[in-house]
């Protein structure tokens, strides 16, 4: 959760390439909390990593799909309301063709819905995952 308010507090961070961090001092203490806090729970180095950088790679996709359409939004000058409402004479006949039923039968709130409850709802799946992960390491 830090670090996705550290994405939305300073969104460039999102355009820096993470293939070859540089590790400068606040880098490096974080990557020290990150695997301190995943030791002693069976996991071998490799697994305490790759978890780190599977929890990583969601927080800051989700981020970068967010501060996107929010940057779309200041860079068109129009609203997520104004860009669909736009779309609406290329979405209407593919749904009505009865090409795209479940498509079609979903409530369209469930788009307003997208955010941070979308975030929260898949990084609780992720931690899921790792509690299934570590489960099975303690037994």
């Amino acid at each position: 959760e830090s670090q996705w308010r550290l994405f939305h507090r300073h969104p460039w961070l999102l355009q820096v390439s993470t293939g070859r961090s540089l590790l400068g001092p606040n880098a490096l203490h974080n990557f020290e909390t990150h695997i301190a806090v995943l030791a002693g729970l069976g996991l071998t180095d490799v697994e305490r990593i790759n978890l780190i950088v599977m929890v990583d790679s969601y927080v800051s996709g989700m981020a970068r799909t967010l501060i996107e359409a929010e940057q779309a939004a200041e860079r068109t000058g129009l609203s997520d309301e104004q860009f669909w409402s736009a779309q609406q004479p290329f979405l209407i006949p593919p749904m009505q063709s009865g090409d795209y039923p479940e498509v079609a039968s979903l409530d369209m709130s469930v788009f307003t819905e997208f955010g941070t409850s979308a975030f929260e709802f898949g990084l609780e799946r992720v931690l899921d995952g790792v509690e299934v992960l570590l489960r099975g390491r303690t037994g």
